[in-house]
């Protein structure tokens, strides 16, 4: 059973805009599991965002999540972030340059915990599809894009046993746990169940949370 998992920004917001961070609150009751995320999360979600008209109560929802203890703030290793790092940051190059493509607020995640919940697409494809996400930077660039075979071994090799969760398998699990029921309980039926669940993927999706279409359509094979 998973005890810990690790938060990024991008999870909370694409949860946050579609005003289902509750979800979190249910899975930690059900199941224990505990929220981490980083002080650099905290700032980027909470800190900053509330000085931001449009985004304050985004952070505002947060917030509860860290009153309640749903979500904690843990510190990240330096050392461990900073040769991560660099290492993903050297496994791509374009012209013979090495291509930045993360930062440390995403990448300091991963030494907190195996477990890294993140909807943001360029981590996830660099852990599990790095060629794929090779392709997409030719597609945004127009231009080839080289891989560093011993930098992606070695950023593999750092990342071992990481495994990527999206904001939609929270759903999913949620909703095989049966937590999402009391949300539509005065109007409860598979149909209604069918709908919010379809809802909550295209809302997420449209929020930031990279999945495709086809995805959408898996999850929903899946679950019903």
């Amino acid at each position: 059973m998973i005890k810990k998992i690790v938060v990024d920004s991008s999870s909370l917001i694409s949860l946050s805009t579609n005003c289902m961070l509750w979800v979190l609150d249910k899975l930690r009751e059900a199941t224990k599991v505990q929220f981490v995320m980083t002080p650099e999360v905290r700032r980027e979600v909470v800190d900053k965002a509330l000085k931001i008209e449009r985004f304050r109560l985004g952070a505002v929802r947060v917030l509860k999540r860290l009153g309640n203890a749903t979500i904690k703030v843990e510190e990240t290793d330096p050392v461990k972030t900073n040769k991560i790092l660099a290492v993903a940051n050297a496994v791509y190059s374009v012209k013979g340059q090495s291509y930045k493509i993360v930062h440390k607020g995403e990448i300091g995640l991963i030494p907190l915990g195996n477990n890294v919940l993140i909807d943001e697409r360029i981590v996830e494809k660099l852990i599990t599809d790095p060629v794929r996400l090779k392709q997409i930077f030719e597609n945004r660039l127009h231009m080839p894009v080289s891989i560093n075979k011993s930098k992606l071994d070695e950023f593999k090799s750092l990342t071992s046993g990481v495994m990527i969760i999206k904001s939609s398998d929270l759903i999913a699990i949620a909703h095989e746990k049966g937590l999402l029921k009391e949300y539509i309980r005065e109007c409860m039926s598979d149909k209604t169940m069918r709908d919010f669940i379809s809802g909550a993927l295209w809302g997420l999706k449209k929020s930031g949370c990279s999945i495709s279409t086809l995805d959408i359509r898996e999850y929903m094979k899946i679950l019903f």
